[in-house]
């Protein structure tokens, strides 16, 4: 998140040391807080957690899904990747067929004005 021109200054930033994150379990970002200004621990979700809190686009994140899992983004929910195709990932985020999307807008009953709906070839 970028903040507005020297924000970093009028940040009181919470102490969080490295070895201490480690220790929960969590993630270290040295500028993983408000507009990048103060370090954070990220906690790493388990399978099944709920990932919601990654979606809120402008807040920095304070939890992730642990390595090895994506956040599902139809459950909402901290996921191993389909083991029954490889797949590929970019941004954390599972590449899905034409049909997997289209089932995935299918399965929330509704659109949004403008939202890509993909036409896919059948087989």
């Amino acid at each position: 998140i970028v903040g507005p021109q020297d924000i970093c200054n009028t940040l009181d930033c919470a102490s969080v040391l490295e070895d201490d994150c480690a220790a929960q379990g969590g993630s270290y970002k040295a500028n993983g807080g408000y507009c990048g200004c103060c370090p954070t621990c990220v906690d790493a979700l388990a399978e099944g957690d709920s990932c919601f809190s990654s979606f809120l686009l402008g807040v920095p994140a304070t939890a992730e899904c642990a390595k090895g899992l994506v956040c599902d983004k139809n459950t909402m929910k901290c996921a191993a990747p389909a083991a029954s195709k490889r797949q590929v990932i970019i941004g954390g985020v599972p590449l899905q067929t034409c049909a997997q999307q289209l089932q995935s807008l299918q399965a929330g009953g509704f659109s949004l004005l403008g939202q890509f709906v993909p036409t896919c070839n059948p087989k």
